[in-house]
């Protein structure tokens, strides 16, 4: 694939509405250190396929993503993924808190949340995530910020599902800016 994702988005004339990873190099370079040692991961939130791309080129493993598929540049993404990573990505549409329990239980050794940013969504995802780790499986959470000035209003209802799931245990967590940062570490079992 000679083309970037952004590059192949815009071709098909795609313009994406939220937040991207395609620009934050701070929080690319840790997730990729965070994932390095892993092969085989799992995702809430493709939106337009930054993470995916990351996470593929990254560990040269699989990655099954969930989406909840609200946008028309979700496709286009997941095409681009498939033609750049063949066999490697597999896509589930649906409302993350239907579709994950209904799923036969597979083990992942990093688990990146970046869905719904309503407490209970967010809160769901973390709980529902739990059946997909071992004591192993790095979990890391997206739009966790702790520096109370750069909290923005979707940040609340992430940093309130966090701290409502005392199986999530933490291990770090970066901020990166207004809006952005992560928490990771693993579930207890």
């Amino acid at each position: 694939m000679n083309l970037t994702l952004r590059q192949y988005l815009k071709k098909n004339d795609m313009k994406v509405s939220e937040g991207s990873l395609h620009n934050q190099k701070e929080q690319q370079n840790l997730l990729s250190k965070l994932i390095q040692a892993c092969h085989k991961g799992m995702q809430i939130g493709f939106n337009a396929g930054d993470s995916a791309d990351l996470f593929l080129d990254k560990t040269g493993g699989t990655l099954t993503s969930f989406d909840i598929n609200r946008h028309n540049y979700v496709d286009v993404g997941n095409k681009y993924i498939n033609l750049k990573y063949p066999e490697k990505h597999t896509l589930i549409k649906g409302d993350s808190t239907i579709v994950l329990p209904q799923q036969k239980v597979d083990k992942y050794e990093y688990i990146y949340i970046d869905g719904g940013h309503t407490f209970n969504v967010a809160d769901q995802d973390i709980k529902n995530c739990k059946r997909f780790s071992t004591p192993k499986t790095i979990v890391i959470i997206d739009d966790y910020v702790s520096k109370k000035d750069w909290i923005k209003g979707y940040n609340k209802s992430v940093i309130k599902a966090v701290e409502n799931n005392k199986d999530f245990v933490s291990t770090g967590q970066k901020d990166f800016g207004p809006g952005r940062g992560i928490i990771w570490g693993h579930y207890q079992h």
